[in-house]
């Protein structure tokens, strides 16, 4: 269960303060399910950050270009230059999912434990992503035909192709239904690759493996597709970034099977990292070399440091980063409906004037519609067994109707 959950020693439930046991309600029931049945708080904490990042950046974006006027000066605004950077966090999306993917096979290899099954593997990445990302699309094919207006013969290639992941290699951009699945491909491209890449964990001697894990990630940087190239919307763009996540997790079951000592280095080498990570995003021809390191020094404060443990580790991050693949799906179109209620309401020439009017609303009604929709099309797919559980209803429902299953 996450650290949040518990009330102060010695108060019984029931002596509790009601609005505290409601926000412990909303909290249990807005937490995520983990399918190994390990919680690492510090991670969806660290999600949090990412996803906060991607829906500022959009929003910023939103003011920018469909504000009541076009804003060609706002990439002068301090304001708009820091959540444009917010795009940076589909690369720690990225490194996330590394260290989350490649944890149990370093547990592994590196410390005797359980062997990942490559079966149970692929299908738990299926049953996990796969019916949250099939129900969206479908709700997004509804809003481009009848908000939209588009042709759905038009459409039906493109929805075909991004039910397949295969939007970003078909047509060389990110999916018509919905801007931001680009990343997505990229995501189930590494989950393909993982276990391959996990080999580089037999290398058992530690200096050895983090030379070729260096190695691997120096080469990864080097052959960055252009843009011009149609590769660059996959894995090869990408990699070394999930490969930080290779490292962190080489670095949790081998340095770090221990309590963290309390010290400030490590906080003071994230708080840096995480600083340099705004004007690094700006450095085009050098990003590729720059941020990973940032993103790997930043993530081990979180997980080592004193004080960047306590703050991505607060139950309202940790819950709403437990969220973030339902925010990251649904934050888009939701910006949108608000930007068309509320576009009456900017009526100032200041850009920096019309994000804060626009951010408070939208960022109210992200979180809340996607609690909502995060309960009902991420949160039932969570648990492992949901496929038994659903086709015993079903036997059982047709049984008690006296179908013969």
């Amino acid at each position: 269960m996450p650290r949040y959950v518990g009330r102060p020693h010695g108060m019984a439930e029931n002596k509790r303060p009601k609005t505290l046991r409601l926000v412990d309600r909303v909290l249990a029931r807005l937490s995520r399910v983990t399918s190994s049945g390990n919680f690492i708080p510090e991670i969806d904490g660290l999600r949090f950050f990412a996803i906060a990042a991607v829906v500022l950046f959009h929003i910023a974006e939103h003011v920018r270009f469909h504000g009541p006027v076009h804003y060609a000066d706002a990439p002068r605004s301090n304001i708009y230059r820091l959540c444009s950077a917010g795009f940076v966090g589909v690369e720690l999306f990225f490194a996330i999912s590394g260290f989350i993917l490649f944890l149990p096979f370093a547990a592994h290899f590196l410390r005797g434990g359980k062997q990942p099954r490559l079966r149970q593997y692929y299908f738990r990445r299926v049953t996990r992503i796969e019916p949250p990302y099939l129900i969206h699309l479908g709700i997004a094919f509804v809003i481009a035909l009848v908000i939209n207006d588009r042709d759905p013969l038009q459409l039906a290639p493109h929805l075909m192709a991004s039910m397949f992941y295969l939007h970003n290699l078909i047509y060389g951009m990110s999916s018509t239904l919905n801007m931001v699945a680009w990343s997505l491909e990229i995501e189930v491209q590494f989950y393909l690759l993982a276990p391959l890449l996990a080999g580089l964990y037999r290398i058992r001697h530690s200096l050895q493996r983090r030379l070729a894990w260096l190695a691997l990630t120096m080469s990864a940087m080097a052959w960055r597709p252009c843009l011009s190239s149609p590769l660059h919307c996959s894995l090869l763009a990408y990699l070394p970034y999930f490969l930080v996540g290779f490292l962190l997790a080489d670095l949790f079951v081998t340095t770090w099977n221990r309590p963290p000592t309390a010290t400030w280095k490590q906080d003071l080498m994230a708080t840096g990292a995480w600083l340099l990570l705004i004007p690094a995003t700006e450095l085009d021809a050098w990003r590729q070399w720059i941020l990973p390191p940032l993103i790997l020094i930043a993530y081990v404060g979180a997980l080592r440091g004193r004080y960047w443990r306590q703050i991505v580790s607060n139950c309202w991050l940790v819950v709403t980063g437990g969220m973030c693949y339902t925010i990251y799906l649904y934050h888009v179109f939701i910006i949108g409906l608000v930007g068309r209620v509320a576009s009456g309401v900017m009526v100032t020439q200041l850009y920096w004037a019309n994000f804060l009017l626009f951010l408070i609303p939208s960022t109210i009604a992200v979180l809340g519609v996607c609690a909502v929709l995060y309960l009902l099309f991420e949160k039932p797919f969570m648990y492992r067994d949901w496929p038994q559980t659903w086709r015993a209803a079903m036997v059982s429902r047709l049984a008690h109707r006296g179908v013969k299953a």
